[in-house]
């Protein structure tokens, strides 16, 4: 499990690979095998908080 501040590197390598909105980068990680926090799938509005809690804009 990784926290928060520990996603931010990648969700920022997603997208340079042009993986950009909140669905295709909830995708991405749960195509990765990264889990959220309470060991579930990501989904767009789990993704969105997420964003929103390591400031990183879309």
């Amino acid at each position: 499990m990784q926290t928060a501040s520990d996603l931010k590197a990648t969700i920022e390598a997603f997208k340079l690979q042009g993986i950009k909105t909140v669905r295709d980068i909830a995708t991405a990680l749960n195509a990765s095998k990264i889990a959220t926090p309470q060991g579930k799938q990501w989904h767009s509005t789990s993704v969105y908080r997420l964003l929103k809690r390591i400031d990183t804009p879309l």
